[in-house]
């Protein structure tokens, strides 16, 4: 009796994205397997779990505008994900003007050379989308500093209300609360107008004075602090946000008014500067079902040896500026003496890719629609695969079309290959055009090789 001799080979690929129109490429942030960075960008980014585990979140607010500017608080905590699952990062700006820190800081106007400060951004992490009754843990973030008045420091449970000094401390704005945001600040001086109170994930407005001046706005936070009313000759400070730990287990949080850790594991006097979100594995990483990606051998076939050979690792770059995809071909050698049939049985992103978006249909999307995708879902979201390249060396039964990922339930004939030759096949992607930086992605093409 004869029986086949069946052979299932892994193949490692490097996947390069990358803009010709970048004079600095980098890579992204992630600086091990196990943890990831992300800094001020001024949008929403996205993280995809590449294991199922506890994951670590930490998480600064920003500083509020100006010298004065209150500082940002500081939250951390623990949640469970599973892989492939996306979250979203807002990191919080400090504003360099009168102009509202990005996620939530509040403004403080501008009017005839006259301004305050803007209040500072809250840093928060959402998960099952981008809406403010997703956030799992907030940061909040200082109010804007006036002349010579500190802005109320981001929460903690509260966010600090506005020092003002040798005046009333009703001109500044409160701090918010986990139930409200912080009170409006009052006019200085009739007909100047009252700032306005804090509103949740949102800092209040700084009011303006009779002569003109605007003072400064609250912090973003779960709640945020409330601006400062209008003052004369100068800006009164804004109030803090505050934080938010109930989305996550053993949360913990700290005002900016005391010592905090720092991103970079010292301590500081609550945050400075923008905010910034970390995210750490915790638990031994699930690793993915791995049936099929290793070699199998089924029984003997005497009257000949199937010998098949694919290279270990192959490069390719696609170019989103211009939607040209360079790529080297994936050759595939049988150097038996025997036609060979090959299946795909798995396509996958590597849990070792340094770049781990989820893998989608297609037909997710139209062709104009991928390349009108968002930053964020261009930088989460791509369809892999490849197609046969056609010669003589295929026997009958070549797929013509394209092979994804998503295709691939009980895996699809490539073709058969003839005897003692080789075959090419392309590896091929649909991504959205909105990618600014180098990406490097390691995907798993699993191979079945058997008599044909």
């Amino acid at each position: 009796m004869k029986y086949k001799k069946l052979i299932s080979k892994l193949l490692a690929s490097t996947l390069i994205i990358s803009s010709c129109m970048l004079s600095n490429i980098t890579t992204t942030n992630a600086e091990s397997i196990k943890l990831w960075n992300f800094n001020y960008t001024g949008n929403v980014q996205t993280f995809t779990a590449p294991y199922t585990g506890t994951y670590k979140l930490d998480v600064w607010g920003s500083q509020g505008g100006g010298y004065y500017g209150g500082k940002g608080g500081y939250a951390t905590g623990s949640i469970t994900l599973t892989q492939g699952q996306p979250i979203y990062i807002y990191v919080g700006q400090q504003p360099n003007n009168y102009l509202s820190g990005w996620n939530g800081g509040g403004n403080s106007g501008y009017y005839n050379g006259y301004y305050g400060h803007g209040g500072g951004g809250a840093t928060d992490i959402r998960t099952s989308g981008q809406s403010l009754s997703n956030r799992v843990i907030v940061a909040g973030a200082g109010g804007g500093g006036g002349d010579g008045h500190d802005g109320g420091f981001g929460g903690g449970v509260n966010g600090g209300d506005a020092i003002i000094n040798t005046y009333a401390t009703e001109y500044g704005g409160g701090g918010g609360s986990q139930t409200s945001g912080g009170r409006a600040g009052i006019r200085y001086i009739s007909p100047g107008t009252y700032g306005t109170a804090g509103n949740l994930g949102q800092g209040g407005n700084g009011g303006r004075s009779s002569e003109s001046s605007y003072s400064s706005g609250g912090g973003g936070g779960y709640f945020g602090g409330g601006g400062a009313g209008g003052a004369v000759g100068g800006a009164f400070s804004g109030g803090g946000g505050s934080s938010y730990i109930g989305g996550v287990q053993n949360g913990t949080t700290i005002a900016g008014n005391v010592n905090i850790i720092s991103p970079s594991g010292s301590t500081e006097p609550g945050h400075s500067g923008s905010g910034y979100a970390r995210i750490t594995l915790l638990s031994d990483p699930v690793q993915p079902n791995t049936s099929g990606k290793t070699t199998v051998v089924i029984g003997t076939f005497n009257a000949t040896t199937i010998d098949v050979s694919i290279p270990a690792i192959n490069s390719f770059t696609f170019n989103p500026n211009n939607n040209q995809f360079d790529v080297q071909n994936i050759q595939i050698n049988n150097n038996s003496s025997a036609p060979v049939y090959a299946n795909i049985k798995d396509i996958s992103v590597s849990p070792t890719s340094e770049w781990i978006p989820v893998l989608v249909s297609p037909t997710t999307y139209t062709d104009s629609g991928w390349n009108n995708l968002s930053q964020a879902d261009t930088k989460g979201k791509v369809a892999l695969g490849f197609s046969a390249i056609n010669s003589s060396n295929w026997l009958n039964g070549i797929q013509s079309q394209n092979i994804w990922s998503t295709d691939l339930t009980n895996g699809a004939k490539v073709g058969a290959i003839r005897t003692n030759s080789s075959v090419n096949i392309t590896p091929t992607i649909k991504v959205g055009r909105a990618i600014t930086n180098e990406k490097t992605l390691t995907s798993n093409y699993v191979f079945e090789f058997g008599l044909e």
